[in-house]
This record gives structure tokens, C-alpha cells and sequence, in this order.
């Protein structure tokens, strides 16, 4: 099932925070620049262009009200998801057969990518370190491409708690792209059908799941892709945000839909 991208919001989201950029540097730099001084804004340098106020920086929040307004009206619900992201996996077993690990690679969206690449410049081979990662984990209040989205693993329809490690943040090519690897406490038994999903809960981030998925310590494991339900995401988001506005009129709250209408890679292993 291939889900629509409202590429067209996005594409005016992309040209308002350029347009922002563009103007605080006109605000910002001297008319007649001194001779051998070094003007950011002419040379294209955004690490070092005059920054924007934190607040309202790559935002989606509305107040109640707007919010309310929206859901009344025919289409105007049908503003998320606001970031698309193709993600890749590599599972990993033991000398026993046993699921180890499973490595997970996000690749966000150019437009999003764009957007991050404006607010933290380009880091280089090395991918974020430090502060700019910490900077990155908190410049959107709606999505930490730091921390990504949620893995979850089920073993014959029975949850397997895992521990994630953040491995890498950086640009490959022109997207934006998060490495990190889950860990089982315990290896997991691949005698029955193992189920992987990854998602974003508040669906504002949209996760494609991979057809194919990269098996590292076995060979005789079938791989199967049930593609999620993008209309069942659309009714369960609709209905949480009128439930939460019935709560909590008057403030923006938060919603969450957990993985309904979620991607799903199931592993089959063994005769």
C-alpha cells in the first residue's frame, strides 16, 4: 500500500524557514561591508549566519483552538504526517541461531534533512558529535532524530523488552540519517515468527519499513513485509486528538497512536 506525502505542505515549510534565514541576514549584516571583512550571510556560510529565536523553530504545535477549528473541516485534519523516513535493518544472531541484535539505520527525508542542515551546518565525515548533537536532540520539539523511533520486537506475538544504543547521527549524501542498535536482555529463540515494527508514536514522523531486511549468522530465515495502514493512522490520530482536546481545552496536548496502521516485518527461520 503506498501512502500519500503531502510533499507540497512540506515544500512551503522548506521555502518559509530559507526565506526566515535569508531575511536575518539582510537584518543582520552592514550595508557596505569594510574592506577584507568576512560577511557570512554573502558567502552561503549557515553555520555562521545570525541564528533565529528557539521559539517556533520547525514546529507543528497549534493552539486547542485552531486545532479544534481544523478537525471541524473537511481535509484540514489531514496534516500529519510532517517527516517521512525509510528505514533499513540488519538482524543479527548468535552461534546458536539465537536473535542477538538488530541494527537499524533512519534516513529522513531530504526536505527534513534540509531543514536539519540549515539549523547545524554541515558536520563532515565524522557525522554530530557533542554539542551539536545534544542541539539536534532538542531543535525540534515534535521529533528527536537523535533518539528516533520506536523498535519494537514481538516473539510469537509476546513483546521483547530491548535496550537501544544510539550508534551515529549525520548526513549521508543529502539525507539526514540515525544509526542505533537494540539489544534483547536475553538472546531471542528463533523458533517461532518474530515480528518487527518501527514507529513513531504522535505519528508525525511516517516510517517505511524495508521489503528486504539484512541477515547476518543465519540463512534460513524468510522474510515477509505487511505494509501499514495509513488510513487506520489517519482515524486513530483524528479520534486521540479529539479525545485529548476533550481533556485538555485550552492547551495543545500531546497525542500518540502507538503502532496502529504501523509496518510490520515478520522473521520466519528454520524448515
Amino acid at each position: 500500500m503506498t501512502r500519500a506525502r503531502s510533499g507540497g505542505c512540506r515544500r512551503m515549510a522548506a521555502s518559509a524557514s530559507i526565506t526566515r534565514a535569508s531575511r536575518s541576514c539582510s537584518a543582520n549584516a552592514p550595508s557596505a561591508p569594510r574592506s577584507g571583512s568576512s560577511d557570512p550571510c554573502r558567502r552561503g556560510d549557515l553555520r555562521n549566519r545570525p541564528r533565529r529565536p528557539q521559539t517556533g523553530r520547525m514546529t507543528r504545535t497549534l493552539p486547542a483552538l485552531m486545532i479544534a477549528t481544523a478537525l471541524a473541516l473537511p481535509g484540514m485534519a489531514r496534516a500529519h504526517p510532517h517527516v517521512f523516513a525509510d528505514a533499513a535493518l540488519t538482524v543479527v544472531f548468535d552461534d546458536q541461531g539465537r536473535l542477538a541484535a538488530i541494527d537499524e539505520a533512519l534516513v529522513h527525508d531530504e526536505l527534513y534533512s534540509l531543514l536539519v542542515l540549515t539549523e547545524t551546518g554541515d558536520p563532515g565525515p565524522g557525522g554530530l558529535q557533542g554539542g551539536a548533537l545534544i542541539a539536534l536532540a532538542g531543535a525540534d520539539p515534535n521529533w528527536d532524530p537523535v533518539a528516533g523511533a520506536a523498535l519494537s520486537l514481538d516473539r510469537a506475538g509476546r513483546p521483547v523488552a530491548l535496550r537501544s544504543q544510539h550508534l551515529s547521527t549525520g548526513f549521508e549524501g543529502h539525507r539526514l540519517v540515525s544509526r542505533r542498535r537494540h539489544v534483547p536482555a536475553a538472546p531471542v529463540a528463533a523458533d517461532a515468527p518474530i515480528g518487527i515494527r518501527l514507529y513513531d508514536p504522535t505519528w508525525y514522523v511516517d516510517v517505511t519499513m524495508p521489503a528486504q531486511v539484512t541477515l547476518r549468522g543465519r540463512r534460513d530465515c524468510r522474510v515477509t513485509r505487511q505494509p501499514g495502514d495509513g488510513t487506520a493512522q489517519q482515524s486513530a490520530y483524528d479520534s486521540a486528538l479529539r479525545d485529548a482536546l476533550a481533556r485538555e481545552m485550552g492547551t495543545t496536548p500531546a497525542v500518540s497512536i502507538g503502532a496502529v496502521g504501523a509496518d510490520r516485518i515478520t522473521l520466519t527461520c528454520g524448515p
